[in-house]
């Protein structure tokens, strides 16, 4: 059985609009993807201009065919709202959600620092002047933080959220793409990592020339494996956002001795030359 090519909104079934959670069967929209129930039980996916898509289905997904069985189908769907996400919710490694999530946070730290200059992800720290708050206020804090990282597309998505890596797209046929800042050719050790295990998932050597940094789902899938198993990178990343707090505590220091100057060549004006009222 055929899918229909005229569908505008996927055609799940029952089973599936049951199972399937309502941001993995938004994100199969956004893409504008087809989607239907086959009579055997599997899914066909396709997009409207039967484009082929092979290069952003992670292996193993799809069958020689072309089409998922309901847990596969959930599984692609979670990939293109959430490719870190999916990618390490796959690996056999990790004992549970704690860990994955952990994993999770190292990747959006690299890719941020990648395409950012900054491995800081601010919303994920307590804001100092939010000490006092009641518990009920950070219980919400905490809730919907947990939302976010739980629901919102991870690449290209417009919005200033903590689970987006800034800078990055995502297309069917163009793949996952970065804007790398020029920090990321730079010497730390940091920099030195990032760029071989970009090398190491797609065979090329980042090059300082040209931005972009584009990868296919396989590519991405490989890139996400070795940073999450690549513990040096948590000295890296920490040794990254000290400096980071050192180089912003430096530069509010040197702004109040400016501003102290600035301050003390008006007060000499104004004492060398006073204003006659009378």
């Amino acid at each position: 059985m055929a899918a229909d090519t005229s569908i505008k909104t996927p055609h799940l079934g029952l089973k599936a609009h049951l199972i399937l959670p309502r941001n993995l069967i938004e994100a199969g929209a956004r893409f504008d993807l087809g989607i239907a129930a086959l009579s055997d039980g599997t899914y066909a996916v396709h997009t409207r201009d039967n484009a082929d898509i092979s290069g952003m289905i992670p292996p193993g997904l799809a069958s020689a065919d072309g089409t998922f069985t309901l847990g596969k189908l959930k599984s692609f769907l979670m990939f293109l709202n959430q490719p870190v996400r999916g990618v390490l919710s796959d690996m056999e490694i990790f004992e549970g959600a704690k860990d994955v999530q952990c994993a999770r946070t190292k990747i959006h730290q690299t890719l941020r620092y990648l395409t950012t200059g900054s491995a800081a992800i601010p919303e994920l720290y307590d804001d100092p002047s939010d000490q006092h708050a009641d518990c009920h206020h950070k219980t919400q804090r905490e809730m919907q933080v947990a939302d976010l990282w739980r629901s919102e597309p991870e690449i290209g998505n417009p919005k200033n959220v903590l689970s987006a890596i800034p800078n990055s797209a995502m297309g069917l046929k163009e793949g996952i793409s970065f804007r790398a800042k020029p920090s990321a050719f730079g010497e730390t050790p940091l920099a030195i990592n990032l760029r071989a295990h970009i090398k190491s998932a797609t065979g090329i050597e980042p090059d300082i020339r040209t931005s972009a940094i584009t990868m296919n789902a396989a590519q991405f899938q490989k890139f996400c494996q070795v940073v999450a198993q690549d513990h040096n990178l948590d000295a890296h990343i920490k040794q990254s956002l000290a400096q980071e707090r050192f180089e912003a505590r430096r530069a509010k220091i040197e702004s109040r001795v400016q501003d102290a100057a600035y301050a003390g060549v008006i007060s000499a004006a104004a004492q060398s030359k006073p204003y006659n009222f009378a």
